[in-house]
């Protein structure tokens, strides 16, 4: 099936914050499937991936969040959700301009995405050679759960994200049984639209007293 940008953006951002995702953390997922599709990348075996390792404790957090650290692990001896570091990761470089850091990143369950979200930066696999986030992102190499070394020059702070629709991609096909995972957790945000609703107490619930 064919998506635009905008449907798998729409779709995946809900379906992050499903998981317990921050709402930014949901924004920036879908941009970073946008730039995996840009890359020839399903989005939706990436997006039906990430989102259940969250959902089912595969993929955990961090174990701290102190911006402070170079060495981030797991909360739990799950993986580290790609997902939720994506972010933070990018965050954290945002405060580091003009500067040049180095990054160790524990047992990424999707080391792919988590490069979809570092395009400025070098990135080391299991100890193999540091090479650009790009290159990593144009493999199409099955990597697993990996320990990512970073590897981050960072000239200015902001402007380092790049728009898959720039690289003349206005679409992308995606894979069915994938994103009816994506559509199962967009599910779960949604609300009924009559008094089941609001007897939940959404709005003012069943008595209106403005």
């Amino acid at each position: 099936m064919h998506l635009s940008l905008s449907e798998l953006n729409f779709y995946a951002r809900r379906a992050a914050f499903a998981t317990g995702l921050p709402w930014g953390f949901g924004t920036a997922f879908g941009g970073a499937l946008t730039r995996l599709a840009a890359f020839g990348h399903d989005p939706a075996i990436v997006a039906a991936q990430a989102l259940t390792n969250l959902a089912t404790g595969r993929a955990g957090r961090l174990a701290h969040t102190g911006f402070e650290q170079s060495h981030w692990a797991p909360d739990t001896p799950a993986f580290l959700s790609a997902a939720w570091v994506g972010p933070l990761v990018d965050d954290w470089l945002a405060l580091k301009a003009n500067s040049k850091h180095v990054l160790r990143i524990e047992n990424a369950d999707l080391p792919q995405l988590l490069s979809a979200y570092l395009a400025p930066c070098s990135i080391a696999v299991n100890g193999g050679p540091a090479t650009p986030a790009e290159a990593v992102l144009a493999s199409h190499n099955s990597t697993g759960p990996a320990c990512m070394l970073i590897e981050a020059s960072v000239v200015k702070a902001g402007g380092r994200r790049s728009d898959s629709r720039k690289d003349g991609i206005e679409g992308v096909d995606v894979d069915a049984a994938g994103w009816a995972v994506v559509q199962e957790f967009f599910a779960r945000c949604n609300v009924f639209s009559d008094e089941r609703s609001r007897a939940a107490g959404a709005g003012a619930g069943l008595v209106d007293r403005d």
